[in-house]
């Protein structure tokens, strides 16, 4: 595979696969201070990307995701936006960004402020930021890293306890729904969660918690922000895609057929339109 390589910065380099037709992905430094250098990376794909960061000898890096699913080869994981990878000294992060818009952060902090976290070479881990419910959002994250009045001990903190949690779960969440669901439709969206697969036709669903099916699908839609069926779909693409990162006797038909799609090219349409990838480059992964 043919690379093209780019230097972002402070030894960091940047090498992504090289393809006709299509704009590279851009690399802007946005700031620096004693503590980090960051540098954001902006791309529009029509097909997927493959892209390799890799942090320089005595450094630790970090990849934060703003805006687009990454699939990351080491790890067979699909992390969503808000997740960050930390990329320890001499390490490599090979990943595959999803069709559509993708924003994402490069921080590649100083010797010393690496040394401070003592994060081993070759170390790779991934979290999603805010999953231990502390509401650190990408944003939180750079505006403390940079913000001159953050005392290097306070941000070196902050990147302890995000370089400390626990590894993202293979299933990206794409079934969230807003807060303020009536109890009826809150134990309806769990159940579809837990089973996928069943029949959750609108007729169906609102005979289940008793409203009818236009209101059901007005109030669900009013809340959520999408309609029921596409929340069904979420759930069924969510199951699936676990299935195929997870299991690697499962076939791409068998997933279909056991998420509840109706047809192999359902399931390719909802992996492309909630996920940025076919399930082909999904199972490809391993």
């Amino acid at each position: 595979m043919k690379y093209s390589q780019v230097p972002i910065g402070n030894g960091l380099f940047a090498n992504f696969e090289g393809q006709t037709g299509e704009a590279a992905p851009e690399f802007t430094p946005l700031a620096a201070s004693s503590l980090a250098e960051v540098v954001q990376i902006n791309c529009v794909r029509r097909k997927p990307l493959d892209l390799r960061v890799s942090s320089p000898e005595g450094r630790v890096s970090f990849l934060v995701s703003i805006a687009g699913h990454v699939l990351v080869r080491e790890l067979s994981m699909l992390a969503p936006p808000e997740s960050i990878a930390l990329i320890g000294p001499s390490s490599e992060i090979s990943m595959s960004i999803g069709r559509g818009t993708f924003a994402a952060v490069v921080v590649s902090l100083s010797e010393g402020m690496s040394r401070e976290l003592a994060i081993p070479k070759g170390e790779l881990r991934v979290a999603q930021l805010g999953a231990d419910k502390s509401h650190i959002h990408a944003s939180s994250f750079l505006h403390e890293l940079m913000d001159p009045a953050t005392p290097p001990a306070r941000a070196v903190g902050f990147l302890v306890a995000l370089s400390a949690n626990k590894q993202l779960p293979t299933r990206a969440d794409i079934t969230h729904v807003r807060k303020g669901f009536p109890k009826a439709l809150e134990t309806l969206t769990e159940a579809v969660r837990q089973n996928p697969a069943g029949h959750w036709g609108l007729k169906d669903a609102s005979n289940q918690v008793g409203y009818s099916p236009f209101h059901l699908s007005r109030t669900f839609r009013q809340i959520a922000g999408f309609g029921f069926p596409e929340f069904v779909d979420r759930c069924r693409t969510s199951l699936a895609l676990n299935m195929l990162l997870n299991d690697s006797d499962a076939s791409i038909d068998h997933a279909a057929i056991s998420s509840g799609f109706g047809s192999t090219q359902a399931m390719r349409d909802s992996f492309r339109e909630y996920l940025g990838f076919l399930p082909s480059e999904i199972r490809g992964s391993g």
